[in-house]
């Protein structure tokens, strides 16, 4: 491991951090600029034994445009759940519901169970990767309006 590795394991979450710093704070001082770097470097630096594996270079475009995806399906979801919920409440039909996945990457699930984790009306309760490979990577999701037959969202089995 290479000096630059071990001061900078994570660079995109170094920046990200200390960006994020310097919006929180509301305030662009020499001080927080200083905090702001020194955070961003610090938390990569003591968390890098926790990550599986150093990110890949991603793709700025792909990123960009799953963060607008996600974000309209947060806005729409939050209407849709006060729609639910100040309507007529015995018309909600809560369920479980299992999510095939095409990945086989544990980031990448962990990334897609944060995202239904934000989207008002949903839950992740499971991620099973079976390592073996027998069978597709599944969630294991709580949907607050879930219809049957939805694409491929099925409902929970219970095993």
């Amino acid at each position: 491991m290479t000096l630059r590795e071990r001061l900078l394991p994570q660079p995109v979450v170094t920046i990200a951090i200390a960006v994020l710093w310097l919006l929180l704070s509301g305030d662009v001082s020499g001080g927080q600029v200083l905090l702001a770097l020194t955070l961003g470097l610090a938390i990569p630096m003591l968390t890098s034994p926790f990550w599986p594996r150093r990110l890949k270079t991603f793709r700025a475009g792909a990123a960009l445009r799953l963060f607008f995806v996600v974000l309209y399906d947060i806005v729409v979801a939050n209407v849709t759940v006060a729609r639910v919920v100040l309507g007529d409440t015995r018309a909600i039909q809560s369920q479980f519901v299992d999510v095939p996945l095409d990945t086989r990457d544990p980031f990448v699930a962990t990334i897609l169970g944060s995202i239904i984790t934000l989207t008002p009306g949903t839950l992740t309760m499971d991620i099973d990767m079976d390592q073996s490979g027998a069978r597709r990577a599944c969630h294991d999701a709580h949907a607050l309006a879930a219809r049957a037959g939805t694409d491929d969202a099925r409902p929970h089995s219970g095993t």
